[in-house]
């Protein structure tokens, strides 16, 4: 397959076996296509289309979401269309996000094998402090179950599940006995 710039890749090796790694060696192949990274960047070129065309919150999710269905219903290991995924997400005007997807600060490889979690972030936000750590689908935004309250930075939660109720009434229950 032809990747970006006229570059050859190798696409027969998927496995990490020794086999592979010894034919690899064998050829003079440096490494094949690491798909976590490639994922990662067509994540992020797909986000900044969705930016570029100014899409309102829900086109947005619409579109990342079609992104995602698309990638998760590829058979396992199947290398990704990148012209495939365009015609998919955007039917009306593939051509744009195609030239998107194939801008240098991206170098994108037509080809690679997507990491099925890397492309959660195209549905899911995720986030981490020192103390917590928060992962949210668009679906939870839709639905109201998680609120962003912009003038105070803070993100609501709500329907949060029985037992994690219970575990912080417990626990804010001790902080005020303690308080006291």
């Amino acid at each position: 397959m032809l990747g970006k710039l006229g570059e050859r890749y190798i696409s027969f090796l998927k496995g990490r076996s020794d086999i592979a790694d010894y034919f690899k060696v064998f050829i003079g192949c440096n490494d094949i296509l690491k798909p976590l990274v490639e994922t990662q960047k067509l994540v992020t070129a797909l986000d900044t289309f969705a930016t570029e065309q100014q899409m309102g919150v829900e086109s947005r999710g619409e579109f990342l979401e079609r992104a995602h269905q698309f990638i998760i219903q590829l058979p396992k290991n199947t290398p990704l269309s990148l012209t495939a995924l365009a015609n998919h997400c955007w039917p009306d005007a593939p051509s744009a996000l195609t030239a998107t997807l194939s801008r240098e600060e991206f170098s994108l490889s037509d080809g690679f094998v997507p990491d099925r979690r890397a492309a959660k972030g195209l549905v899911n936000f995720e986030g981490k402090s020192k103390f917590w750590k928060l992962n949210f689908s668009r679906t939870a935004i839709k639905n109201g179950d998680v609120e962003y309250d912009h003038k105070n930075q803070r993100i609501i939660l709500t329907n949060i599940p029985d037992d994690l109720r219970e575990e912080l009434l417990a626990e804010t229950a001790e902080n005020e006995d303690d308080e006291s």
